[in-house]
């Protein structure tokens, strides 16, 4: 399947005319489930009172120390994986009676918010997503502020062709430890699986998936200094450090990851420019090599990709949400789509990175759109949006980001 729809992309302002790559289905995964049935956060070192490791790993390949000579030639074919990344679902009570018109109060069906999409997210071979809430039924309470959503947001986010979701975010502990156990459920049963926070204290952050043959550890966290609620609980939600996280990614290679994806909750409501504390967590995430993608989300809007370290760190802004519907840049967002290629045994490079603009609707008839494919919405109405994309992808750009034609 072709990730790359466009024959042509935009290079500062200019086009050029490139391939249209192909791409795999989406792997088959494997993840284990604590004693609770709750946790399907997999250890990074199984015992006998802790989760197993996931079944589908091959026999594990320790990863070489960092002073270690890297092969430069391949002994086989290169392999290649695809992995999208995408901005906050954030699901405000207009969304949530839209969800409601679509299957029942009791039932609600968030699948049609995320239908037009679909297209870009299911051609990867691994697609992640980032849950702002917690998913809970209505009758659990937090002392205000409590944002959650119903728990058929999960089928939801499955429908829309996601594999796997972070969930770790300043909004995460709003319902509790109960609140975090049930997302994690409700993700679970739907297929889908997760980063970012933990139904018990034994469940580990790391952990390691085989997608298509290839081991892959997607790794979340949320700023420390914006998540409040978890004392007692720490454990719940990855709060780390950045020092922390680069040991995190560090800890994914010596269980075997080919390749390490970090989505990172952090920035200020709105801002379109990176704050100093962003730059600074790039930087020292990034600063170790062992990340090889950083997925960003946090100020609700798209702002500067940047390369740290030769690190790709891309900020999505929102998917879907009806947050703040005067003010439009809180309605658009960006999905982009990566491409790793093994360049030696186990070592991999991304070469290509693509961004599609979506835009979220508003009215009746509520959902994410992809502004390009919806033709920039007849009208043009989705154009502003998707020139806001841009200017603020300007830099990246010329870095290499490939955008598709300008809507006209």
């Amino acid at each position: 399947m072709e990730l790359c729809r466009f024959g042509r992309v935009l290079v500062l302002g200019a086009t050029l005319s490139i391939s249209a790559g192909s791409i795999g289905g989406c792997g088959q995964l494997s993840a284990s489930t604590s004693d609770d049935g709750l946790s399907v956060v997999i250890p990074a070192a199984a015992s006998a009172d802790m989760a197993e490791s996931p079944q589908a790993l091959p026999a594990r390949q320790i990863a070489e120390p960092a002073d270690a000579v890297v092969p430069e030639t391949l002994t086989h074919t290169p392999r290649t994986l695809t992995i999208t990344g995408s901005g906050d679902i954030l699901i405000h009570p207009s969304l949530a009676a839209q969800a409601a018109a679509n299957g029942g109060a009791s039932d609600p069906d968030f699948a049609p918010l995320l239908a037009d999409v679909k297209p870009l997210i299911s051609k990867a071979d691994y697609s992640i997503c980032h849950a702002e809430t917690p998913f809970s039924p209505p009758g659990y309470r937090q002392p205000s502020p409590h944002y959650y959503v119903h728990p058929n947001l999960a089928t939801g986010i499955k429908a829309g062709g996601f594999d796997d979701c972070s969930i770790a975010s300043n909004w995460t502990f709003d319902k509790g430890i109960e609140g975090v156990r049930r997302t994690i459920k409700s993700l679970n049963s739907a297929g889908v699986n997760q980063a970012g926070a933990a139904a018990n204290p034994r469940a580990q952050r790391v952990a390691v998936r085989d997608v298509n043959g290839i081991r892959v550890a997607h790794l979340s966290y949320t700023d420390p200094g914006d998540s409040p609620g978890v004392q007692g609980s720490e454990w719940a939600v990855n709060r780390q450090t950045p020092a922390e996280i680069a040991a995190d990614a560090r800890l994914a290679r010596d269980q075997g990851a080919e390749i390490v994806v970090v989505s990172l909750a952090m920035g200020e409501m709105g801002s379109v420019e990176l704050s100093g504390s962003q730059k600074s967590a790039a930087k020292t995430i990034t600063a170790g090599g062992d990340v090889d993608y950083v997925i960003g989300h946090g100020s609700h809007t798209v702002q500067p990709a940047q390369k740290f370290n030769d690190t790709w760190v891309v900020w999505h802004g929102n998917l879907i949400s009806s947050f703040f519907p005067d003010q439009t840049r809180m309605l658009t967002g960006l999905v982009s789509g990566v491409t790793f290629t093994e360049v030696s045994d186990g070592h991999f490079d991304v070469t290509s990175l693509e961004g599609y603009p979506v835009a979220s609707s508003k009215g009746t008839s509520a959902r994410s759109i992809d502004i390009v494919r919806a033709g920039c919405g007849g009208s043009g109405q989705y154009a502003s949006q998707w020139q806001m994309i841009v200017d603020a992808e300007s830099k990246a750009i010329a870095l290499g980001m490939q955008f598709p034609e300008p809507c006209k």
